[in-house]
């Protein structure tokens, strides 16, 4: 009973943990005198943890009780003050439910908790996010909304299982790679657009590389030829994207295959520290920064994300016969050729292989190596064809280690 007992005071405390949170966020916005705050909303919290803990019954009819008292709130502020927004009555009503489910169960606790967090810190950034709304265009708000869809309404809707129709794919499991790199894109994409401008703003030319690293490449090196002036600071744009590339590499095999981390990690962690240090010798020199270009693209369209999920489901078949044919030759010549084109679906193919153990760690951890390897010499490549031969000296030092390192370690007994 005494055990009973503290479980539930322990429950009210988290609840009212988290009603403090957001209750003092709301009072330090200075939402006014008639708005609730940080005395307010940990009462509200503590509500919904004995109304679960001891009335489960009046749970629904104390929430609508909440929400009445909310309402009365908001008209009462719209008379003395005007329109206050809807923010803070929506608050409290959330603040009961996360309460009701610190009480619920141990899940259901964690659970409120980082919503609560998530909640206080949505709360805290109105001024950023109604900027962003305000400045992105009607055509980044479809294209926004239309990668949500894809995220929370076709993704669930998939079937979680190999279908022979398919020739053996999963198809949630492709979708899921489709939005995860959807994902990296529009996340990069909305940094760009929140941190960095179009015009006198290294940062524009250095994060674009965010969107694409070889369209950043490709347009730096065009960029060299018509203002060679501006040398250095396209050089530094190259390499950066390069090593984002070799941040979204890790971050999808993190999310894939994990244990192939242990393996591929410390190679790529060379690679990065190297760039960096170029990076930051290139930066002790005085940078140009008043130079123009356009800003970035919101990277999701719908187009581009279905050719992204057939070349991803094309390279992880041809990959499964490629090394049913030929072993780990066929997976490395595999991965030196798609390289080229796409890492990102050569780096998820492989990382999935190596998951369902139809390759070793080794093998995929080398042909992730060489899709680095082949991307960086393709740059290069690009850079000789399209700019100067100054920017590709200066940033094939940084970018042809990548198959040094990729060679030194197929070389390693």
């Amino acid at each position: 009973m005494a055990t009973e007992l503290l479980a539930s005071l322990l429950d009210i405390l988290v609840a009212l943990g988290i009603g403090f949170l957001i209750g003092l966020q709301r009072e330090h916005a200075g939402a006014g005198p008639l708005a609730a705050g940080s005395r307010t909303f940990p009462l509200v919290a503590i509500a919904g943890a004995l109304c679960q803990s001891f009335f489960p019954g009046l749970l629904a009819v104390a929430l609508g009780g909440v929400i009445l008292l909310a309402a009365m709130g908001y008209w009462v502020r719209v008379r003395e003050a005007g329109d206050p927004g809807l923010a803070t009555p929506v608050a409290a009503s959330l603040t009961f439910l996360l309460g009701a489910m610190a009480a619920f169960s141990h899940d259901a606790q964690i659970v409120a908790v980082v919503l609560g967090v998530v909640v206080t810190v949505v709360l805290a950034m109105k001024k950023p996010l109604h900027g962003l709304a305000r400045r992105l265009s009607a055509e980044e708000v479809r294209a926004t909304l239309t990668f949500l869809v894809a995220a929370l309404v076709v993704l669930p809707l998939l079937p979680d299982r190999r279908l022979d129709a398919l020739l053996g794919l999963n198809p949630r499991f492709v979708w899921t790679m489709v939005v995860i790199v959807s994902a990296i894109d529009l996340a990069s994409y909305l940094f760009v657009r929140t941190f960095a401008t179009r015009r006198g703003n290294l940062l524009a030319g250095v994060v674009g590389g965010l969107v694409s690293s070889t369209a950043a490449t490709v347009s730096m090196a065009r960029r060299t030829r018509l203002q060679p002036e501006r040398h250095a600071l396209f050089r530094i744009g190259i390499v950066v994207a390069s090593i984002v590339m070799l941040v979204r590499m890790v971050i999808e095999i993190a999310v894939v295959r994990p244990a192939l981390l242990l393996q591929v990690g410390p190679p790529i962690a060379v690679l990065v520290l190297w760039c960096v240090a170029i990076v930051a010798m290139w930066l002790r020199h005085p940078v140009p920064v008043d130079g123009d270009g356009p800003g970035p693209r919101n990277p999701f369209r719908l187009t581009p994300a279905l050719l992204f999920g057939a070349a991803f489901a094309a390279i992880l078949l041809a990959t499964r016969w490629l090394n049913d044919g030929f072993g780990d030759a066929g997976i490395y010549g595999a991965a030196i050729v798609s390289g080229l084109v796409d890492v990102d679906a050569v780096t998820l193919s492989l990382a999935r292989l190596a998951d369902t153990g139809e390759i070793g760690d080794g093998a995929a951890s080398a042909g992730i190596l060489l899709v680095a390897a082949s991307n960086f010499c393709f740059k290069v490549g690009l850079i000789l064809a399209l700019g100067t031969r100054r920017l590709a000296m200066a940033a094939g030092a940084a970018l042809l280690a990548a198959p040094v390192v990729a060679v030194g370690v197929l070389a390693w007994p």
